[in-house]
C-alpha cells in the first residue's frame, strides 16, 4: 500500500479510520456525520486532571491524505504569511494544566497563539498537538490520555476541515462527538484570511483512557486539531 492515499482510496477497510459523510440514517449504514449531530449544551465548565499516556510514534510510516497534486510526504511550508510561525524546536505533544487561555500556543511545532475563546473555557487543561501531523489518516495514529474521573473531551477543529470530510469521509473516532456552538480563534493569518476558526466539538468520557485519532486533513489548506478537557457530571 502506498503511504500517500488519494481521495478515491479513502474508504479503505485496511486503514479503518473513515466513515461516510452520508445524510439520513439508514439501517446498516453509518450515522450522519458528527457535525450534523444535535448540538450539546454543557454548563459550568471546571478543570479536570488528565495525563498524557502516549503519543504517535513518529518513526511509523503513517499513511497520509493526499488532496489534489500536493504530496504531503514532501510538503514544505512556503507561504510567506506562515513561515514566521515555524518553530526552531518542536516541543511535540503535551498537556498543560490550566493551559487553555488567550496567548496559549496549541501546537508544538508552530508559534500560533490563541486570540479568542469563550470565557467559560478559559483555564481548562490544554492538549498541545503537532501541526505537521494534520494529513495523517492512518488508523494506527493515536494520542492516548488518562482521566482520573469522568470528563468532557473537547476537540477544536478547523472549520475548513469539515469541507474535506464532506468530500472524502470523516475520521470514525470523531463520530462520538457533537457540536457545542463554541468557537476558538488563533492568530493564524491564513485562517483569518479565510474567516475561519476552530469549531468546538465535545463528548463525555468515563474515567480511564481517552483516545484521539488521526486528523485526516488536507496538508495544504487545513490546520491540525487540539483538545481540552472539563470535569464531567
Amino acid at each position: 500500500m502506498p503511504l500517500t492515499i488519494r481521495a478515491a482510496c479513502l474508504g479503505s477497510v485496511i486503514l479503518g479510520c473513515l466513515t461516510a459523510a452520508g445524510a439520513d440514517p439508514v439501517p446498516g449504514l453509518p450515522d450522519p456525520p458528527f457535525w450534523l449531530a444535535p448540538k450539546v449544551t454543557i454548563e459550568g465548565f471546571s478543570p479536570t486532571a488528565v495525563r498524557l499516556v502516549s503519543v504517535p510514534d513518529r518513526s511509523q510510516p503513517f499513511a497520509l491524505l493526499q488532496v489534489g497534486d500536493i504530496d504531503p510526504k514532501t510538503f514544505v511550508v512556503g507561504n510567506p504569511k506562515s513561515v514566521p510561525f515555524l518553530t526552531r524546536e518542536d516541543s511535540g505533544y503535551g498537556v498543560t494544566p490550566g493551559g487553555l487561555k488567550v496567548g496559549a500556543v496549541p501546537f508544538g511545532d508552530r508559534k500560533f497563539k490563541i486570540e479568542k475563546l469563550p470565557k467559560d473555557l478559559s483555564g481548562l487543561p490544554l492538549l498541545r498537538t503537532r501541526m505537521g501531523d494534520k494529513a495523517i489518516l492512518d488508523g494506527r495514529f493515536a494520542v492516548i490520555l488518562s482521566a482520573d474521573r469522568p470528563c468532557y473531551v473537547f476537540v477544536a477543529l478547523d472549520e475548513r476541515a469539515l469541507e474535506i470530510y464532506k468530500r472524502h469521509g470523516a475520521p470514525g473516532w470523531l463520530q462520538e462527538f457533537a457540536p457545542t456552538g463554541h468557537k476558538v480563534e488563533t492568530d493564524d493569518p491564513l485562517m483569518a484570511d479565510a474567516k475561519a476558526g476552530y469549531a468546538v466539538f465535545a463528548r463525555k468520557a468515563p474515567a480511564g483512557r481517552v483516545t484521539l485519532g488521526p486528523p485526516c486533513m488536507d496538508v495544504d489548506s487545513n490546520s491540525m486539531y487540539f483538545a481540552f478537557f472539563a470535569e464531567g457530571k
